[in-house]
């Protein structure tokens, strides 16, 4: 297949170049459209410049065909899904979407709601869960649940037609109010040498947010590139990638939270990430109870070595029933009956609840009953600061989303007492929350740089701008190799800067 061309230009020439391009070559093509054989290529030629141009209304034309999909941005990925949802031409369906603007800029947020409106004008109705102000503006029925997360959630607040709802937001819209300069002083930077390419520099002892239209290469500048630096560097081994970095002003530690999935275990739950798992087992294998059955705090465990656990379900409460054809089922564990426990090890109390009972309180419960125990609190306060008192501290990790595990290993941190000065490179910790959350995130940002960290966050929430000391903006991507700097500063700069894509878009607000 590689040796068959079409006027010297074979499959492979053809999907190295991107929908502009191929668009152009079909132009090219001569086709007598009095043949049957052309009449059939005319046919393959109009739906390819169909789905070109759904490509285009979202902003992916300048994609190569060839790119490997584990290339693509998430917000790359997330246009991808709805062109080909448009290019199926469907009617009358029921389009169920989770967060479809996650990890885009808001003019990209605009081309995937014009898209999305395509959908809709054919017959369509679409379900979106989404916080995005943008978003909620175009919606035509918004229902809001509450009051709180989790199990304080679940009640409807708030169901009914978009402008009675609108009239009540703050902000109305992704409008950034610049608050009077507050500025923190660096205290340090680092600056990022890649070959073929613009050193970039980063500062230091600041709240540092990288910007830019989806597939401008924010994710591969800071948890691709500069991640790998300066791991390197931290090991003082010399990159093998032309891709190195020099520091001025220090760093101990680096913190890199981005899409990819943490390591979890079966048994990883919100206690065991946030590091109170074994402070709470120290607590009740050190009760009277305990010392006479000698339970040791092993045995209050549930991993494999556990002497404690469930032996019918591995401690981990329920069992799974294998339904041949169709995926397994899981069950409550019929020995324990979802406890995870031996029952001897439920008739050791600690003020008054079993373990399996204190596993199922939530973050915020906890508190409360922990109270006085100073190296479990610590670290739970961490979790509620950021929003999480209401995840269950048994909770399985499999159950939980892909932002609630970053911010419990944010916890982790806001909950540490060391010397070190960490460096933390964080991808959209804005992406999927209330904006309530937000402002809770946001502040415990602020709270790690005024502890002497440093963070570095993929974002373009306006609270988070707002509050940033340092915004790098990028330019657009058009599917180069690396990322360009269109504009730097704090937001006020940023946004009066004629090549930021960011300021662009909030003068089309004003």
């Amino acid at each position: 297949s590689r040796n068959v061309s079409i006027d010297g230009v074979t499959l492979v020439d053809l999907v190295a170049g991107n929908a502009l391009q191929i668009r152009d070559w079909l132009e090219t093509l001569p086709i007598n459209s009095e043949d049957a054989a052309a009449r059939a290529i005319t046919r393959a030629t109009d739906e390819i410049r169909f789905r070109i141009q759904i490509l285009q209304k979202l902003g992916l034309e300048e994609l190569p065909w060839n790119r490997g999909t584990g290339t693509f941005s998430t917000g790359e990925r997330e246009r991808l899904s709805v062109a080909s949802l448009l290019s199926r031409r469907t009617v009358h369906a029921l389009y169920l979407l989770d967060e479809p603007t996650r990890g885009l800029h808001p003019i990209d947020r605009l081309k995937l709601i014009d898209a999305l409106k395509l959908l809709q004008t054919e017959g369509n109705t679409l379900l979106v869960v989404e916080h995005d102000p943008l978003f909620l503006q175009h919606a035509d029925w918004i229902v809001e649940l509450g009051p709180g997360s989790g199990e304080q959630g679940g009640e409807v607040l708030y169901s009914g037609p978009r402008d009675s709802y609108t009239a009540n937001l703050t902000p109305p819209n992704d409008e950034v109010t610049v608050k009077p300069s507050t500025r923190r002083n660096q205290s340090g930077r680092i600056r990022l040498h890649r070959e073929a390419a613009p050193t970039v520099e980063f500062p230091l002892g600041v709240l540092c947010v990288v910007t830019g239209v989806s597939g401008s290469g924010k994710s591969r500048l800071v948890t691709t590139d500069l991640a790998d630096a300066l791991n390197l560097h931290l090991l003082a081994e010399k990159s093998p990638h032309e891709i190195e970095c020099e520091i001025e002003g220090g760093i101990d530690e680096l913190i890199c939270m981005d899409e990819r999935p943490a390591p979890l275990s079966s048994h990883s739950t919100p206690a065991t990430l946030l590091h109170v798992w074994s402070e709470i087992r120290k607590l009740f294998s050190a009760t009277d109870e305990a010392r006479r059955r000698n339970f040791d705090i092993r045995a209050f465990g549930l991993s494999t070595n556990s002497p404690g656990r469930c032996p019918a379900c591995a401690g981990r409460g329920v069992q799974l029933v294998d339904l041949q054809f169709l995926p397994d089922a899981q069950i409550v564990c019929p020995e324990c009956r979802g406890s995870r426990y031996r029952p001897d090890l439920l008739e050791v109390t600690y003020r008054g609840l079993t373990i399996d009972e204190v596993l199922n309180l939530g973050i915020q419960q906890a508190l409360t009953h922990f109270r006085g125990e100073n190296q479990v609190l610590r670290k739970l306060t961490s979790a509620v600061a950021l929003g999480l008192e209401s995840l269950r501290l048994g909770q399985p990790a499999a159950s939980l989303s892909a932002g609630e595990l970053q911010r419990l290993k944010l916890a982790q941190h806001l909950g540490k007492r060391s010397g070190k000065r960490t460096l933390f490179l964080i991808d959209e910790p804005t992406a999927g929350l209330h904006p309530n959350d937000v402002a809770r995130l946001v502040e415990s940002l602020d709270q790690l740089v005024s502890s002497g960290h440093s963070v570095i966050a993929i974002d373009h929430h306006p609270q988070l701008l707002t509050r940033a000391d340092e915004i790098i903006d990028l330019g657009t991507g058009g599917g180069k190799l690396h990322a360009t700097i269109a504009a730097r500063g704090p937001l006020a700069e940023v946004l009066a800067n004629p090549l930021s894509a960011t300021g662009k878009f909030q003068s089309l607000r004003g």
